[in-house]
């Protein structure tokens, strides 16, 4: 049977780091443990393990538990030159040849179990409830020969005899009540965590004699003895730049201002400390009994507690570390937004002793913003009873967008949270127009929040999943996309018109709807968008002017039974548009030579003669105009007419001689009869003309 149980292991390796666990395993795995006891309660263990010296470590290890059992805390001393919180200690804690716990008959305590060995730590009692002198510690049995060369190999480059001592330099975490807040900088009489380097004193307290934020800076690297040494003392000059950072850019960078936690609003702190535990930084509490600070694994998050009180509900927010509530009353939160929280033992912690009280860290998962904050300040919020299907109906769900909503005592039936889903609202309008809209969503509820305004909240991975696959499906519609200097996204809101519009309508907006938690509103309606099954058709069709001179002609396009707006189609092919959409929803393409070779010869017509609406004028001198138009259509029984005239005249000559009148008496000259001969060619053909003679 072992003490610590694998859940143990997944706390322990949080507590100290992955570092520090994974050198105490390879050294229980090893059989670096010489001998361990356990006490009745399995809550205190000491032995020896053995080290890179010849004579073997004495350690012992405390450890605290959560009313669930969680494994919470851990205190562990070493003779070895780490001496708190080393992989020795953690060691006696993974070993795993114990037997059983067993009181034994006197003194109420297990009997020494030999791992490896026999060898006892010193002042660790028997089953007898003898001490071990050391004359007996002296006669244990010293490591066999194959043994050392396997053991060089689990120390460590900072864990050299005679080289390295204990930590060079630690953090100090003072607690300084609101009463205690004189010559504050804020003036502001609030609690407050100040952060000071110590280094140890000759008695093995950590002192603040002769280092302060002030000569830090001139600190040498070169003075230490190892290169985790020099980290060590780079670690703590980054925290005290990180927090000038969070001061005032006017103030005086190399002053000896004091570091208070709360003030640093760079979650970048957590990093530190994490690393801090890692590089084995010991973090302290002020005093001769200094007490190391509990630097939690878990984080800690905001939590909402609906309980009833009578015939109303009681709404009391907490901040949970793991298992266990933090208490309100004797916490502060740091930073602004906050990123984490101290809180301490608010029995022992008094405005005469605060030293005395174990202080705790630990991270938010996310920033608490000041709106979060005065809630968790302002304590519990009464529901009254007429109220409560409507918190629970309307507010519950809005809530758990920002904060975690429990039952403590189950008296209360939550609403089951509704999943998250992505709304996408699509408004149909005018002229082939839609306006798209994203947002975010819970199903079967109102609530909506902007695609992108979750920034500062937790990330749900299902939800990011769902805009991504969202993302995929439209990724073609650049329309729909807007840059950010993180790369493009999914645009909150965007229009399309045409046949972008009517594409997303009939292809996209049924992939998207078949997204699994992507939630499709629409308003208005939208056409019923189909391509044509038939070619357009072009019809000409007019009459002559009232002169005759001229030939009003009517172009009509078709789609199947549908007129296609002239205007529209002529603009359309003018801006060389793909398709063309008609009102019904009907749509076909513009790829068509025929169609833009009649877009070029209703512009060359225009241009030789306006005419107003849809119809254009021709001459009868513009017959290759007009046999190119009728190429292009069918040309109706109106028309005819005016065609065969064309014909004529284009299969006319104006050389053909005409006899002069009987009552001219003259006789023409040569080209006074060409002359003559095209004049009557113009009255044959119903034609004007003038004839101008240059007489020089």
């Amino acid at each position: 049977m072992r003490m610590i149980s694998p859940a143990d292991e997944v706390a322990l390796r949080q507590l100290v780091g992955v570092k520090t666990f994974a050198r105490a395993a390879a050294y229980a795995r090893g059989g670096a443990v010489r001998s361990r006891e356990w006490d009745e309660g399995g809550l205190r263990v000491a032995g020896e393990v053995q080290g890179g010296a010849a004579a073997p470590y004495r350690a012992s290890v405390e450890l605290t538990r959560s009313p669930s059992t969680r494994l919470s805390t851990l205190q562990a001393v070493c003779s070895c030159p780490v001496e708190v919180n080393c992989k020795h200690a953690v060691a006696l804690l993974l070993a795993r040849d114990d037997p059983a716990p067993a009181p034994s008959p006197a003194g109420g305590r297990r009997s020494l179990t030999l791992v490896q060995g026999s060898a006892r730590p010193a002042g660790v009692k028997g089953a007898s409830g003898r001490s071990t002198s050391h004359a007996e510690r002296r006669a244990a049995p010293a490591p066999a020969d194959w043994e050392r060369p396997l053991q060089a190999l689990l120390v460590d480059d900072d864990e050299v005899v005679g080289e390295e001592g204990p930590p060079e330099i630690g953090l100090q975490f003072e607690l300084v009540l609101a009463q205690q807040q004189v010559g504050r900088q804020s003036g502001v009489a609030t609690s407050g965590i100040r952060v000071r380097p110590v280094v140890p004193s000759r008695s093995g307290n950590w002192v603040r004699t002769g280092i302060s934020w002030a000569n830090l800076d001139y600190r040498s690297y070169g003075r230490f003895r190892s290169t985790a040494a020099a980290e060590r003392l780079g670690l703590v000059k980054e925290l005290l730049a990180l927090s000038r950072l969070s001061s005032s850019p006017y103030s005086y960078s190399y002053s000896n201002a004091d570091v208070w936690l709360e003030k640093i609003t760079s979650r970048r702190v957590w990093d530190l400390l994490h690393q801090a535990r890692d590089l084995q930084v010991p973090l302290v509490s002020p005093g001769r009994q200094a007490l190391p600070v509990v630097l939690h694994p878990s984080p800690a998050v905001v939590t909402l507690d609906v309980t009833r009180g009578g015939s109303d509900l009681l709404l009391q927010p907490y901040v949970d570390v793991g298992a266990e509530d933090v208490p309100l009353g004797s916490s502060v939160l740091l930073g602004s937004p906050a990123h984490g929280i101290a809180w301490w033992d608010a029995g022992s912690a008094t405005s005469a002793s605060p030293d005395t009280s174990r202080l705790h860290l630990a991270s938010f998962t996310t920033p608490v913003d000041d709106t979060l904050r005065s809630f968790v300040e302002r304590g519990a919020v009464a529901v009254p009873g007429h109220d409560e299907e409507r918190f629970l109906r309307q507010f519950c769900p809005m809530l758990r967008r920002r904060v975690a909503v429990r039952s403590s005592d189950d008296s209360v039936e939550l609403p089951e949270e509704a999943p998250a889903t992505l709304v996408l609202s699509v408004a149909h309008g005018e002229g082939h127009r839609i306006a798209i809209a994203w947002a975010r969503g819970r199903a079967g509820t109102p609530w909506r929040q902007g695609l992108w305004d979750a920034a500062l909240q937790p990330q749900d991975h299902a939800e990011e999943a769902v805009i991504a696959t969202a993302a995929a499906v439209v990724r073609g519609v650049p329309e729909l996309f807007e840059p950010t200097p993180f790369g493009e996204r999914l645009a909150q809101v965007s229009d399309l018109c045409g046949m972008a519009a009517a594409r997303f309508v009939t292809e996209l907006l049924p992939a998207l709807a078949e997204v699994p938690g992507v939630e499709v509103e629409q308003a208005g309606t939208a056409p019923d968008y189909r391509e044509a099954a038939e070619a357009p058709v072009v019809r000409l069709a007019g009459s002559p002017s009232r002169d005759g001179d001229w030939f009003d002609l009517d172009v009509e396009v078709t789609v199947g039974s549908e007129a296609v707006p002239f205007q529209q189609l002529f603009a359309a092919l003018a801006q060389e548009q793909s398709h063309l959409i008609l009102p019904s929803g009907t749509y076909f393409p513009l790829d068509n030579d025929e169609l833009r070779q009649l877009a070029e010869l209703i512009a060359e017509a225009r241009a030789l003669h306006d005419s107003p609406g849809d119809g254009i004028r021709l001459s009868r001198f513009q017959a290759s105009l007009w046999d190119d138009l009728c190429r292009m259509g069918v040309v109706t029984a109106q028309a005819s007419a005016w065609e065969a005239s064309v014909r004529a005249l284009s299969g006319a000559t104006d050389r053909v001689e005409h006899p002069t009148p009987q009552d001219l008496r003259a006789t023409l000259r040569p080209y006074q009869q060409v002359g003559f001969n095209w004049l009557a060619f113009l009255y044959e053909h119903r034609l004007g003309g003038v004839l101008a003679d240059d007489m020089g």
